[in-house]
């Protein structure tokens, strides 16, 4: 943004180079300002760099996987989240990203679309299902049936989509569920 800032601002303030070349004398000393504004720009981003925004559930629920799940305890949270595996430290099942591998590494493929048809419900063909109707008809033990398949041990749903298992961790927005 300074960068665009001063390529922009710079030929207002001085209308020729001649100008521009008299007030900064020497190479050096552009040089100098663009190494300093450089400095900034990665000490911001690296201060930045383990901060990512959390709501205070995101962090009651770091919090709470650290105390009483398994190291590697795998999530499943709804295929639109983004983040969660970030803001954990725990494996999340799917995201709205992982189609995408798709073409890149066309043997993941059939594994994708099981876990999709399995998990969510999602078939190809027919639109994404952001009620999560799949997850709300399934039963207790059709869902401990898929956390045994799939080796995971909780489920992160919207408060409007209430499952059959027993809540582990509550908020307004989001209800962690356990799932073994």
């Amino acid at each position: 943004m300074l960068g665009a800032l001063a390529a922009t601002g710079i030929p207002l303030l001085f209308n020729t180079r001649e100008r521009l070349v008299g007030w900064m004398t020497h190479d050096a000393v552009l040089a100098g300002l663009c190494l300093v504004v450089l400095g900034l720009l990665l000490a911001e981003q690296w201060r930045g760099r383990e901060h990512l925004p959390t709501t205070p559930f995101e962090r009651r629920l770091a919090a709470y996987l650290a105390e009483h799940a398994e190291p590697a305890a795998m999530l499943v949270t709804p295929h639109w989240t983004i983040y969660f595996q970030e803001k954990t430290g725990h494996p999340v099942m799917y995201t709205y990203e992982t189609p995408q591998l798709m073409p890149y590494m066309r043997s993941l493929a059939p594994s994708i679309i099981k876990i999709r048809r399995d998990i969510y419900g999602i078939v190809p063909g027919i639109a994404w299902d952001y009620e999560l109707t799949a997850w709300r008809d399934r039963t207790r033990e059709q869902w401990r049936a898929r956390a045994r398949q799939y080796d995971f041990a909780y489920v992160l749903s919207p408060n409007t989509v209430p499952l059959d298992l027993p809540p582990a961790l509550t908020d307004t927005g989001d209800t962690l569920y356990a799932a073994r």
